[in-house]
């Protein structure tokens, strides 16, 4: 099999959600809202979790949305409102706009931004880490 040709079926197959999500070009807006149409047509699956499927198939452009990342970019001045229940469309877009600015500032491809999103929780105050009776959602 010649480099970079697809090995199993499974790669050959799988769905594309646009092909240039694995570089460093971000994919338009149409094609973001477009795949978490599409994903989130499927029975049990929010933005959230295909945000999560984003990251899989292009860990250098996309970061996945959750509670813990969002916190530490409120507390990183990146946000003023808590985390959306659940997020929608508009709320993800922001969050990868957000995401996209802090990668550009720092150098960072999104794999590493998310690693230290997930490492700088542990800095925040309890109440703003989601523990504790005075904790914020």
């Amino acid at each position: 099999m010649p480099l970079g040709q697809p090995s199993t079926q499974w790669e050959r197959e799988r769905p594309r959600l646009g092909a240039e999500w694995g570089n460093d070009e971000p994919p338009d807006a149409d094609g973001v809202i477009d795949a978490l149409d599409a994903l989130t047509a499927l029975g049990g699956i929010d933005i959230a979790v295909a945000s999560g499927f984003f990251q899989f198939l292009g860990p250098a452009r996309f970061v996945a949305i959750d509670p813990r990342t969002w916190r530490v970019l409120v507390a990183a001045g990146e946000f003023d409102d808590p985390y959306p229940e659940p997020p929608s469309v508009g709320d993800y877009r922001r969050f990868d706009d957000v995401c996209r600015a802090v990668m550009a500032r720092t150098g960072v491809d999104a794999w590493t931004l998310y690693r230290a999103l997930w490492r700088s929780v542990s800095e925040l105050p309890d109440a703003k880490r989601g523990v504790g009776s005075n904790a914020s959602p």
